[in-house]
C-alpha cells in the first residue's frame, strides 16, 4: 500500500509528468522502484538512522575556490558522529575498484570537516542494485588529498572546459555551469 501510495503521488508531480511516460514506461519505472526500495531495506533498518539532512547543499570557500556538493543524506551514528551517505542504483563496482567510487563521499567528507570541523566518523555507498554497502573510515591523509585535489582542479587543464563544457541538459539539473571558482561534485 505504500509503494502504491508513493507512485500515487509521483504521477501528480510535474517533474514525473513532463517524463512522459507510457503505460508500459510507467509500469517499469513503478518496478524498478520497488524492487529498489526492497534492496535498500536488506542494506539498513530505517528506524535506526538518525538523519540530520537529505539532500543536503553543501558549499564552502577554501583558498578562493568555491567548493560544493549535494549530500544524499547527513546522519549522527549512535556517538554523535558525522556519516555520510551516497545512494547508487547502478551495480557494485568489484571489490579492486572500490577505492575509486569513494572520490564523491571523499569530497562530501572534506565538505564536513570544513564547514563542521568534524570529519565523518564514516563514509558509505549504498548500492541498491546488488545490494551491497561499501563503508570506509576517512582518514587524515584521505581528508589531505581529497582537498589538495579539489583546490586543484580549477587551475588544471580541466578548467577551460569546466567554463565552456555547458552541464548536459536534464529536467532536474538545476544549477548553472561550474566556472573556473568551483567545483561542483
Amino acid at each position: 500500500a505504500g509503494l502504491a501510495d508513493a507512485v500515487a503521488a509521483l504521477e501528480a508531480d510535474a517533474d514525473y509528468q513532463a517524463l512522459a511516460l507510457d503505460e508500459a514506461a510507467a509500469a517499469a519505472f513503478a518496478s524498478d522502484a520497488e524492487r529498489l526500495v526492497r534492496r535498500y531495506f536488506q542494506l539498513e533498518d530505517p528506524t535506526r538512522i538518525r538523519p540530520i539532512g537529505i539532500e543536503l547543499m553543501m558549499e564552502t570557500e577554501v583558498g578562493g575556490v568555491t567548493l560544493r556538493g549535494i549530500i544524499d543524506r547527513l546522519e549522527l551514528d549512535t556517538e554523535g558522529r558525522l556519516v555520510v551517505t551516497d545512494y547508487k542504483t547502478g551495480k557494485a563496482p568489484h571489490p579492486h575498484m572500490e577505492q575509486r567510487r569513494l572520490g564523491g563521499v571523499q569530497f562530501y567528507s572534506f565538505l564536513c570537516e570544513q564547514l563542521f570541523g568534524q570529519r565523518p566518523a564514516r563514509i558509505q555507498l549504498l548500492y541498491l542494485s546488488d545490494p551491497v554497502a561499501i563503508v570506509h573510515t576517512p582518514s587524515e591523509q584521505s581528508s589531505v588529498s581529497t582537498g589538495r585535489a579539489a583546490l586543484s582542479f580549477p587551475s588544471g587543464p580541466a578548467a577551460s572546459m569546466a567554463t565552456s563544457w555547458p552541464l548536459a541538459p536534464f529536467p532536474t539539473n538545476r544549477f548553472p555551469p561550474v566556472q573556473t571558482t568551483e567545483v561542483t561534485v
